[in-house]
Order: structure tokens, then sequence, then C-alpha cells
């Protein structure tokens, strides 16, 4: 990182960039807004100044400006902080605009040329996982893959993650009209309760040749606002390119976007695997 002035050559990173002036007033609010969303609750002066390290003086002046704008509000009888008026309605009008499947997307796009890997997103539809998107690399795996198909709950870690994370009333009907129309060869075992528990384990889960023969897969939760789960990315390989090194990357590489596109949605800052950010 460049710590020379502006100007100045640094020794490893060349030119420092000129940094846009701005309005730090404006910038110290938004911090003190950030405090807010991070609390789990209405926050008292003092713990709003150890979360932003702003001195209670000063923190106040601001906090003042903030309720007269509506973004901030104080409640009389316990004198603590919390969103005020304006910014819940700010906050309902960036999510009704927000187009989860675009945002997704795009994230799904850049993973796939970050890894060289095969992505794919599915969502929850009336009979189960669906096949929503993807994305083929430079070198695309020799299978066809048609948009729209619905993913069998088996063990797949697609499969896996939405029947872990999805109330049991929305996928056992599901999961027991799946088995009713296949044979017990293609059936294959029942999931286990260890299975989901393990799923809900960790930020992203590895299957083993478990839908295609040959082909590897690791999927990884994307979480809504309220918490819930909103979709499923995944990257798929090979066998031979999901092992080692290449493995450990492609799998830092989909943890990280699941939590980028959780973010971008809204979710909790604090997910199920710890900070969002």
């Amino acid at each position: 990182m460049a710590t020379k002035k502006l100007g100045s050559k640094s020794e490893t990173t060349g030119p420092v960039p000129a940094r846009q002036a701005g309005i730090q007033s404006l910038e110290i609010g938004m911090l003190v807004l950030e405090a807010l969303a991070l609390g789990s609750s209405a926050m008292s002066l003092k713990e709003l100044s150890q979360a932003t390290r702003l001195a209670p003086s000063k923190l106040h002046r601001y906090l003042v400006s903030l309720v007269r704008s509506g973004m901030v509000t104080q409640y009389q009888a316990s004198g603590r902080y919390d969103f005020g008026e304006a910014t819940r309605r700010f906050g309902l009008a960036a999510l009704g605009r927000l187009d989860e499947f675009a945002v997704t997307s795009d994230h799904l796009l850049k993973l796939r040329d970050e890894t060289g890997l095969t992505a794919m997103l599915s969502v929850w539809g009336v009979d189960g996982p669906r096949l929503v998107r993807w994305e083929a690399p430079t070198e695309p795996l020799m299978i066809t893959v048609r948009i729209g198909t619905t993913i069998p709950l088996s063990s797949s870690a697609t499969s896996l993650l939405f029947l872990a994370y999805l109330p049991d009333a929305m996928t056992r009907p599901v999961l027991e009209r799946q088995r009713r129309e296949l044979s017990a060869e293609e059936r294959g075992p029942e999931v286990t309760r260890e299975e989901l528990e393990q799923a809900r384990a960790h930020p992203s889960l590895i299957t083993r040749s478990a839908l295609i023969r040959g082909i590897d897969a690791i999927a990884a939760p994307v979480f809504n606002p309220q918490g819930g789960l909103s979709s499923v990315i995944a990257l798929l390989a090979p066998q031979n390119r999901m092992r080692g090194e290449t493995g450990r990357k492609a799998q830092n590489a989909i943890e990280a976007t699941a939590a980028a596109i959780s973010r971008t949605l809204g979710a909790a800052k604090s997910g199920p695997f710890g900070s969002l950010s």
C-alpha cells in the first residue's frame, strides 16, 4: 500500500492515485448509520461511541443532525438511538429496486472468470431446485444442460443446501414426490440428518460425483435480508480439477462470492458463518 504524500511515487506500487475530495461530515454521518446497522438493537450514546471511535461530545452533534433529518430516532424513555423513518423509507425503496437475479448473475460471471470453472445458479421452484443460470468457461464440461431443469433432491451439493436451509414443510412434499417417481436404483440413499447438519455447519459444501459421475461440485448458500435462503451457487469441474490447491482456491472463491451476494442483497452483516464484510 502506498504511504507517501500525494504526487510522490511508492517504491513498490508506483504513482499514488489522487483521492477525490468529499464531505467529511457526511462520511462520518454514514459511519454512525453503519454502526447502527451492525448493532442488533437500539444503541446508547456510549455504545455508538465505542463502535464509531468518536468522542461522545462529537458524536452527539452528529446524532442531533441525524435525528432532525429523520435518519435516526431517539427513544425518549431510554435515550437510545435507532434508525428513523427516513432510513426505513430509503431501505424499502432500495430493496424494491433490487434485482436479485441480476445481482447474483453478475457475481456468478466474475466467479466463473476467477476460477475458470463452470458456475451455476439455482433457485427453489414449485417442483424443487431449478437451474436458472449456467456459465461455462473457455473449456466447458462435456455435458448438456438445459436452463429451467429441475435438480433432483439427492445428495448433490446444491440439493443438500436447499434441504438444509428451507423449511421441511416446503421440501418434504417435493422430496417424497420425486422419490415416488424414481426407480429404487435412481433414488439412491436417503439424505440423513447428519448430512444436513454438516451442510449447515460450513459456508460451502463439496460433493464428489454426486449428480454427474466424474464431476465434483462446490456449492454455497446465498441469504436474503430475512436470513432465509435466497439461492444456491455452485462450481462444477472434473474430479482432477477439484483436488489440491485448485480445489482450495475454488472453495475460497465461492465462499467469498456467496458472502458478497448476500451482503449486496441486504443480508445481516453477521451471517451463520460469521461476518459477511
